[in-house]
């Protein structure tokens, strides 16, 4: 396993996962747990929700590992996986606003991120909220998710083609455009 590049080793850890090994489980959690948690975090703002998504992220995945049949794919499976639990969270939020059960709403929007005492995640949070701010109106939903998974998520462009189920020159595309568009407005955000 020394001469093992990554993803050659993730992929083995994987293949032992899908054959039941409680401790291939475990690796990976420690491999990934952070990752997802930040995916999540980055996204919906709450430390608590995240926190519970991440842990569904994984019983889902564990749940249906076996059904995986590219396990090099993992990590792309992995965060489409995430993705999915923010778009129900979302739309589980906007049915309860609709509803007007506004305690329920209030406790899944809470900002709880200083009081966990985590300088680094503090730091990246802080980045990605000023790349919010100043940047991502100018984006469209596809850019604006390619970046993120891009620069804030750090996957590569296939993970990311991978992760939407999208070609890699679409990937390129957006990404491209999404660049494009920060650098032209870029200045502009500046001066507000």
């Amino acid at each position: 396993m020394k001469n093992m590049n990554d993803t050659d080793k993730t992929t083995l850890i994987v293949k032992k996962a899908q054959a039941g090994e409680t401790r291939a489980m475990e690796q990976i959690i420690t491999i990934y747990n952070d990752k997802i948690f930040r995916l999540l975090f980055y996204r919906i703002n709450s430390w608590t929700d995240a926190q519970d998504l991440t842990q569904e992220t994984f019983i889902k995945a564990f749940k249906n590992i076996r059904k995986l049949k590219e396990p090099e794919k993992f990590k792309s499976w992995l965060y489409s996986i995430a993705l999915n639990l923010i778009t129900d969270f979302y739309r589980k939020r906007k049915l309860l606003s609709f509803f007007g059960r506004t305690a329920e709403l209030d406790s899944m929007v809470e900002y709880d991120l200083y009081s966990e005492n985590k300088p680094a995640l503090v730091k990246a949070k802080e980045f990605e909220k000023e790349v919010r701010e100043k940047y991502m109106e100018f984006l469209s939903k596809n850019e604006k998710q390619i970046f993120m998974l891009k620069y804030i998520d750090d996957l590569t462009i296939l993970e990311i083609a991978q992760t939407l189920n999208k070609n890699v020159s679409t990937v390129k595309t957006h990404l491209y455009r999404g660049i494009k568009k920060i650098r032209k407005h870029g200045s502009k955000a500046y001066e507000k």
